[in-house]
């Protein structure tokens, strides 16, 4: 399995862990973060979460698992959620109550740019005329 596959897996099956771990109070207790008015817990009791922020985790996960399965699809992937990820980063320097949507300040937001490194440094590292069996022309 190459790179971009192992990443999505992980990744993927990080994702769904965490976005079931913010459903579970004795793992996430309830927060009071000041600037994160939209957070009902803490994954861990740092990361601040809501329940937007947990199915969405649980959605992406699912996705990178899918993606997983071919090196075309995890490096597109990997490239479109480091993009996304990179400006989730950006949006919770300015709006770390994303909107009053979901938390993107605070762990949340540093988690965002990691994430954002590891996604995008993988996606092109790839070279472009990597293929696997499923995409044959």
């Amino acid at each position: 399995m190459g790179m971009a596959r192992m990443v999505a897996l992980v990744f993927g099956a990080i994702f769904v862990l965490v976005g079931i771990i913010g459903f579970i109070p004795a793992i996430s207790p309830m927060t009071d973060m000041e600037g994160m008015e939209v957070a009902d817990a803490a994954v861990l009791g740092i990361v601040p979460v809501n329940a937007v922020a947990n199915i969405v985790h649980i959605l992406l996960g699912g996705i990178l698992l899918y993606a997983s399965t071919s090196v075309s699809m995890a490096i597109l992937v990997l490239r479109a959620f480091g993009v996304a990820y990179l400006l989730l980063g950006v949006i919770g320097l300015f709006a770390p109550n994303g909107f009053g949507i979901m938390p993107l300040g605070g762990a949340e937001m540093i988690i965002h740019f990691l994430t954002a490194i590891i996604f995008l440094g993988v996606g092109f590292m790839v070279p472009g005329e990597a293929v696997d069996s499923r995409s044959t022309a």
